[in-house]
């Protein structure tokens, strides 16, 4: 399993398409891998933010170390609001499902492992002051 925790701020720094402007080889490789791994085609993801790319993949290949079944990317929300919410359900949307918040949504089997994500909102007392 892998979290993501937000508040209002995005998921990084850019979107995968703008990750990739002057990339060196090894970092079109990395996102490559990354993509094989989900399924995903450049042309489809460029419009996604790299971290949730990433975070999701990341998922799959702690459970392939781990020999688990199953995988998991939460998107841990403090923000009452839902703000980047829309960012999430593009990227969830790249897979052929919608999403809701607090829903954990089947995305599919990859490589043999079941994955799964959710976006779940947090309480705000949670939050670090």
């Amino acid at each position: 399993m892998t979290v993501e925790r937000k508040v209002d701020e995005s998921f990084g720094s850019s979107l995968t398409g703008e990750w990739l402007e002057g990339a060196s080889p090894e970092k079109e490789k990395r996102l490559a891998d990354l993509r094989q791994r989900l399924g995903l085609s450049r042309k489809r993801a460029d419009h996604i933010w790299y971290q949730l790319i990433q975070r999701t993949a990341a998922a799959l290949i702690e459970a392939e170390r781990f020999s688990a079944s199953t995988s998991v990317m939460l998107v841990h929300s403090f923000s009452q609001d839902n703000a980047r919410f829309e960012d999430y359900w593009a990227f969830v949307e790249l897979f052929g499902k919608s999403v809701e918040p607090d829903t954990v949504t089947f995305i599919g089997r990859k490589n043999g492992i079941v994955l799964y994500t959710e976006w779940v909102l947090g309480e705000p007392e949670f939050l670090a002051a």
